[in-house]
């Protein structure tokens, strides 16, 4: 049984999930609400690598609308919340922060 934080950790990856969808399917607007979800979750349950996942998806969502600047901003989001939380070395962190790069 899931604790209250638990069950909103595990509904932010659900988000997440969501959101990456959204991406591949081209729905900027649904992705970024989704993401915007994930990381409302992994702030409410602590969760600091679920909180830099879902900045690094907002940061995916502005690249690919050309939005380099708010890309980038998004990104220095992720990097200083992975650093604040000392997770820069959590494989789930890099995945994340390299996908979002990517071009």
């Amino acid at each position: 049984m899931y604790d209250e934080l638990g069950f909103r950790a595990r509904a932010g990856g659900v988000r997440r999930a969501q959101a990456s969808l959204a991406i591949e399917r081209g729905r900027a607007a649904e992705a970024r609400a989704f993401a915007q979800r994930a990381m409302d979750e992994a702030r409410a349950s602590g969760a600091a690598v679920g909180e830099v996942q879902a900045w690094c998806l907002l940061a995916r969502i502005h690249r690919d609308a050309w939005d380099f600047d708010a890309a980038q901003r998004a990104l220095s989001r992720a990097r200083a919340r992975a650093h604040a939380a000392g997770i820069t070395e959590h494989p789930s962190v890099q995945a994340a922060v390299s996908a979002a790069v990517q071009v």
